[in-house]
């Protein structure tokens, strides 16, 4: 029993820097949230952070995050991934999703989505992305079914009218796509539609789609010709 004292203390010293390295790592990390507007300060303190603590998962998904905005995806990937391994949150899903939507790779991106809408069934940017993608593989039902769900359950947006105009247009439901694409020109455009698209003549556009559908309707011309997506 005299001796059982020393691999007690060896267990309590390992314990004490255990927690001081995560205590440094915490403050480390709480310094990164002041560093926000100098994205390489705040990448070079969110290091030091995980080097000292790999197993933080605030850190690892901040570290990610810097790494997106940075445009290196498979850094951003790799900690945002780890992030969710060590505690899973929906601002850690969503920031996976983004960099899955950045590297197209869609079957990621959509078990993410649909991960966030069991756990969330009206977050609007899962709707979008979701219906965005479903729009790209022409699965026009369910980009209208997730189009309609979102505008029903959150404060309508311009880019969901985008989108339900889009689907509506693959399902040949043409006049109800055009009332769809005014009201996205009407409530003005959101930052997530792209620019080559915000920049267009929508006036003479829309004037031209509306003599297209009129002459549909008379009979005069193929409803395949008064597409212009």
């Amino acid at each position: 029993m005299r001796w059982l004292h020393i691999p007690l203390m060896a267990l309590w010293i390992a314990a004490a820097v255990v927690a001081w390295r995560a205590g440094a790592a915490e403050r480390l990390y709480s310094r990164s949230q002041y560093d926000k507007a100098n994205l390489a300060q705040r990448e070079e303190t969110l290091r030091r952070a995980v080097a000292r603590n790999p197993f933080d998962a605030a850190a690892q998904a901040h570290l990610g995050e810097t790494r997106l905005l940075a445009g290196d995806l498979e850094e951003a990937r790799k900690r945002t991934e780890l992030a969710m391994r060590l505690r899973a949150t929906l601002g850690g899903a969503k920031q996976l999703a983004s960099v899955y939507f950045a590297q197209k790779d869609w079957t990621r991106l959509i078990r993410t989505l649909n991960g966030m809408l069991a756990f969330q069934p009206g977050d609007p940017d899962a709707l979008f992305r979701l219906a965005y993608v479903r729009i790209g593989q022409k699965q026009y039902e369910e980009a209208r079914r997730l189009a309609l769900r979102c505008l029903a359950l959150n404060d309508p947006a311009p880019e969901m009218y985008y989108l339900l105009s889009q689907a509506l247009q693959g399902l040949k439901e043409y006049r109800k796509a055009m009332h769809c694409m005014e009201r996205f020109l009407l409530m003005g455009m959101g930052e997530v539609i792209e620019k080559a698209v915000r920049e267009s003549d929508w006036a003479a556009y829309m004037r031209s789609w509306d003599a297209h559908l009129r002459k549909v309707e008379l009979g005069l011309m193929n409803p395949l010709d008064a597409t212009h997506y």
